[in-house]
This record gives structure tokens, C-alpha cells and sequence, in this order.
């Protein structure tokens, strides 16, 4: 499942050239945590965690990743 479908819920509006660092943001996330990009919870967690570091600024690919893991794996 493509992160669009997460921003649908979102009230935050993103460029497309930032749509684009998220998207393979929490792909390159979910490849790294062997998840398949779907709806389900822990998918949904990873997403929302690299849209809130999107809408907080962060524009870096790697540390958008590195938030949603950070979020995403036991301490």
C-alpha cells in the first residue's frame, strides 16, 4: 500500500517532490523492517511517524527512515 493512501487521512498538504521522499521513505522502512507496505498496524505506525517527521521539517530521506524506525522497534 502506497504511503498516499496513509496521507489521505491527514490533515497536512505536501508538495509532490515530498510526497516522493516520503513514499520512498517508508518503503525503504518497511524493506528494512521486512514488512510488506500494507494497512495494518504496524505499517500504519511506521507511515504516521515519517509523515509527523515530514510535517515537523524533516526533508533528509535517510532520517525520515531512521524516524520511523526509531518509532517502529523496541527500545
Amino acid at each position: 500500500m502506497p504511503l498516499t493512501q496513509f496521507l489521505e487521512q491527514e490533515s497536512a498538504t505536501f508538495d509532490p517532490p515530498t510526497v516522493k521522499l516520503m513514499t520512498d521513505a517508508y518503503l525503504e522502512a518497511c524493506r528494512l523492517l521486512r514488512l510488506t507496505p500494507r494497512d495494518d498496524g504496524a505499517t500504519r505506525l511506521l507511515a504516521k511517524r515519517i509523515i509527523d517527521a515530514a510535517r515537523s521539517g524533516e526533508r533528509d530521506p535517510e532520517r525520515l527512515v531512521r524516524r520511523g524506525l526509531q518509532e517502529a522497534s523496541p527500545p
